[in-house]
């Protein structure tokens, strides 16, 4: 039977592989709940696209879908305030959640803005992750339904309007993957099972 100091010793030295182990395990989930593209109901996305147009404006309408709380979409807002309204365009931007400041300043900039329970967003339209950007047409058709830019860190910059004047001369382009951040506890917890991002432990709110 082995002694005392040379089970010491083995624990001793298993310590280590063990917290390695643990890390790379806490920052594959990190990854997995930061760096995965969202795919989305495309009926859900279509009824929740359909729903933002106004009967009052005539033309393109582009419907942006952001989450309260989620970095990628606090970007996207900060980006749509900063080139500000084009013309032949209408921007609605649905808020997932409560976020006063971004709601305002998007309201201030002249930006159609509502808030979206994150239940009704995942029970209703069966959206998964935001942000999501969609172009309806003058004729009520979703044209798009997609992300913003081909990469999480935005290198080729936000591709909203090139987007839409390619769809605007009548051509098409396939959707840019959806990065940013899950919506609803469902889809949270199955992503993020340590809390790491979206529970007590993360920055996620």
């Amino acid at each position: 039977m082995p002694s005392s100091p040379r089970i010491w010793r083995s624990c001793a030295s298993a310590l280590p592989m063990a917290a390695s182990i643990a890390v790379s395990a806490v920052v594959g989930v990190l990854c997995i709940a930061s760096h995965t593209p969202f795919q989305a109901n495309e009926y859900g996305l279509a009824r929740l696209a359909i729903s933002q147009r106004s009967s009052a404006v005539r033309g393109w309408t582009a419907v942006h879908v952001l989450a309260a709380g989620c970095a990628c979409s606090r970007k996207v807002a900060e980006h749509l305030i900063a080139r500000g309204r084009v013309a032949g365009l209408r921007d609605a931007v649905v808020l997932v959640g409560q976020d006063p400041e971004v709601m305002s300043k998007l309201q201030l900039a002249g930006i159609a803005t509502e808030y979206m329970s994150p239940e009704d967003a995942a029970n209703r339209f069966h959206l998964r992750g935001a942000p999501w950007l969609m172009f309806v047409d003058s004729d009520g058709k979703v044209r798009y339904a997609g992300g913003y830019s081909s990469t999480r860190d935005v290198r080729d910059g936000y591709q909203d309007l090139r987007i839409w004047s390619t769809l605007r001369s009548g051509g098409t382009l396939a959707a840019l993957p959806a990065y940013g951040c899950a919506i609803g506890q469902q889809m949270q917890a199955r992503i993020d099972p340590f809390g790491l991002k979206y529970g007590k432990l993360g920055s996620f709110r």
